[in-house]
């Protein structure tokens, strides 16, 4: 069994007790990697995208290209750092939009740099 924990709040700013908790209770730090990166260095890896701005979620958010390149190239470092899987979990509402696209833009320049 896998468990995830997406810490919130007053939590953010406590990465070194975010990265003991998940080493010690076996725990993916799920994070929005176009936020922050896991203070918890895995073998998976979960990430929600809730959408960028000012504050920590926006719904109304559209990920442009640009985005979805600096999250495409967040992976490729996880990958070479040990993750083997990778989850990403679009939060907005324009979640099945920004999926087609990042699934497109993967499939046609993952393979070419990996």
């Amino acid at each position: 069994m896998i468990l995830a924990w997406e810490p919130r709040g007053n939590w953010l700013a406590k990465s070194q007790l975010i990265r003991k908790l998940c080493d010690k209770l076996r725990l993916v730090h799920v994070v929005d990697l176009l936020r922050r990166d896991p203070a918890a260095s895995a073998r998976l890896v979960y990430c929600r995208l809730h959408g960028l701005g000012e504050r920590e979620v926006n719904y109304t958010y559209r990920y442009t290209d640009d985005d979805l390149q600096q999250l495409a190239g967040k992976l490729s470092t996880l990958e070479k750092s040990g993750c083997q899987e990778a989850y990403i979990m679009l939060n907005n509402v324009s979640m099945f939009e920004d999926a087609k696209r990042f699934s497109k833009f993967i499939s046609e320049n993952w393979t070419s740099n990996h």
